[in-house]
């Protein structure tokens, strides 16, 4: 018969597992359709419905957070708990862990969260928060695609990638590369340090997705592709 911690841990795995497929869900929700509508709504005129996408795509970051502070509380409970035969009230340690953790990170500020500042300068370029809101950034996004000029681990300029995909802060990869990365670095951990110099952040297979900024830009350079510059004049010295 399976231990109770056994029990448990099969528990949270699968519970954190679907987790993190909603919670890439929602990621994609923001890079597509919501994108799509609010871009829609700005080209029509209509920006007061255009501030309620906003708002909407502020309330899923909200969402994500407290969802990725539940998943650090579960792995918490299960590392911490010891197995007796008292009656314990998980969801009450649970609800004070993701509410403590949530503290301990500075609380839930979706304007500060890369997703969101993506979205704003798809959308309303200008509009994704100044400079310095994330700490870990060293290259600003601007217009630019990525926040990274280049991946880390392959040295491909990220507009030249075959198959990019990012982590939840925006930094871009070659897919193939992380893969291989986070699977020799795990060790049977789900997350590895993000190897983007200067970063403190923890990236995983869950949390990555397509980078839909950079293929964008791959197809707008495809369609058109820049031209050399013409040939200097000749001038005669006499």
């Amino acid at each position: 018969m399976a231990s109770d911690e056994h029990v448990l841990g099969t528990v949270i795995e699968a519970a954190t597992h679907t987790s993190q497929a909603f919670c890439r869900s929602l990621t994609a929700a923001i890079q597509g359709p919501l994108t799509d509508a609010a871009k829609y709504l700005e080209e029509a005129g209509l920006s007061e419905e255009g501030d309620k996408v906003f708002e909407g795509v502020k309330e899923i970051l909200r969402v994500d957070a407290k969802i990725k502070a539940h998943e650090k509380a579960s792995e918490t409970l299960l590392t911490m708990y010891e197995f007796d035969q008292t009656h314990t009230d998980f969801k009450k340690y649970l609800k004070e862990w993701t509410r403590d953790i949530l503290e301990s990170e500075g609380g839930i500020d979706p304007e500060a969260d890369e997703r969101y500042k993506a979205f704003c300068e798809e959308v309303r370029p200008g509009a994704g928060g100044g400079a310095g809101d994330d700490q870990e950034l060293v290259i600003q996004r601007g217009q630019q695609p990525a926040i990274n000029a280049f991946c880390p681990l392959s040295r491909i300029e990220v507009l030249k990638l075959r198959e990019p995909v990012e982590d939840d802060k925006g930094y871009v990869y070659e897919k193939e590369a992380v893969v291989d990365y986070i699977t020799r670095e795990s060790h049977h951990r789900r997350q590895v340090p993000c190897p983007q110099a200067g970063t403190t952040h923890y990236i995983s297979l869950e949390s990555l997705v397509p980078a839909r900024r950079v293929l964008k830009a791959q197809r707008r350079r495809a369609r058109f592709p820049e031209r050399p510059p013409p040939p200097a004049a000749a001038v005669d010295i006499e």
